[in-house]
């Protein structure tokens, strides 16, 4: 099947892993029992883990990272892509030539034992999107998602911001979810509109704390560093709009239809009108989340990860629908977009 990989090494991983040629463990356990196995032979000098998507960067940072300290040893991840994770992340410390780091991706197609036949009949059976995961290696694509113009273009929407835009914004919005687990996280976006209706995303906050006053700090560092005004809260977090207002901010509930919020965000996505502020340092992963934003296959959102999501969407629902007065336009009508029909429908094979 088509894989990327990932190695890590103290010594240049991969010439050492050619040099030596050193045994991989087999890919058909799971990743649970991989990063089990790995972890009580820790007196070896080397690590691999296959289908390692589907494992918890805990597994790494916590147990496997460690336990080569003593070695100084190598890891070998070895895996299909699924959506933009942290397997995505590692992958792109090698393709960056992050010290330590190394990387590379064979579709399914370098595989001298598998029937052309059958990879065009995988071609002819499957989604677009699911045939270039499994069969391609690639990490653009994502079944069923809701945005795939993003992953398909990273290059046009997620970029550095140019300074002198900081002074030319008309509106300054924070959309805002409350959350108090790692499931169902506490997120804090900011979001800018220029006269013209062009957005940038300017930065993007979640945490697992637990703490109204971390999330109220949050809105309070917006508003003192972006200038934010106005904030958009989830309905079921009503109760915060009083201290919001009381911090300075123009408060209300954000919009209740997914499908709604979905439609003004896509509408800028396909006009290529939202940048994201790639200097932010959590933009990128940010990023990973929106293009992981999925629904299942019968056309449902898979609410998982998505937290900043939404508030980001809370935000976008109020920049987009808000009348640009002609005074911030040059003149100008004001810009009001409409948001698109939603695409609900079975999605995938």
């Amino acid at each position: 099947s088509a894989s990327s990989a990932a190695v890590w090494d103290t010594r240049a991983a991969a010439a050492e892993a050619a040099r030596h040629n050193r045994a991989i463990e087999s890919t058909s356990r799971t990743s649970a029992e991989a990063a089990m196995l790995n972890a009580q032979t820790s007196r070896q000098r080397y690590t691999a883990t296959g289908l390692a998507a589907t494992m918890k960067p805990e597994a790494w940072d916590l147990v496997l990272r460690p336990a080569l300290a003593d070695k100084q040893g190598w890891a070998m991840f070895i895996s299909t892509p699924q959506h933009f994770n942290w397997f995505y992340d590692i992958y792109q410390l090698g393709e960056t030539r992050q010290p330590d780091w190394a990387s590379w991706q064979h579709p399914t197609w370098d595989n001298p034992y598998i029937a052309e036949s059958e990879i065009e009949a995988a071609r002819r059976d499957m989604s677009d999107g699911d045939f270039a995961q499994e069969f391609a290696a690639s990490f653009t694509a994502v079944g069923g998602a809701v945005f795939p113009e993003l992953s398909a273009d990273r290059l046009w929407y997620l970029r550095p911001m140019p300074v002198e835009l900081a002074a030319q914004f008309s509106r300054t919005t924070i959309g805002m979810d409350w959350g108090t687990t790692p499931r169902h996280r506490s997120a804090v976006v900011c979001d800018a509109r220029l006269p013209s209706g062009t957005v940038w995303r300017r930065s993007p906050w979640e945490t697992t704390s637990g703490s109204a006053n971390d999330w109220f700090a949050e809105a309070e560092r917006c508003k003192r560093d972006y200038g934010a005004n106005h904030a958009r809260v989830d309905r079921s977090q009503s109760s915060a709009l009083d201290h919001l207002r009381s911090l300075g901010f123009e408060a209300e509930k954000g919009i209740a239809d997914v499908e709604a919020r979905i439609g003004y965000f896509k509408g800028l996505v396909l006009r290529r009108n939202i940048f994201f502020d790639s200097n932010n340092p959590g933009m990128v992963a940010h990023y990973n989340r929106l293009c992981s934003y999925h629904r299942d296959k019968e056309g449902k959102i898979v609410e998982e990860d998505d937290d900043d999501v939404d508030a980001g969407m809370y935000a976008i629902g109020d920049l987009v629908s808000y009348r640009t007065p002609r005074a911030e336009n040059n003149g100008q009508p004001s810009t009001l977009f409409t948001a698109p029909k939603p695409l609900v429908g079975k999605v995938g094979r």
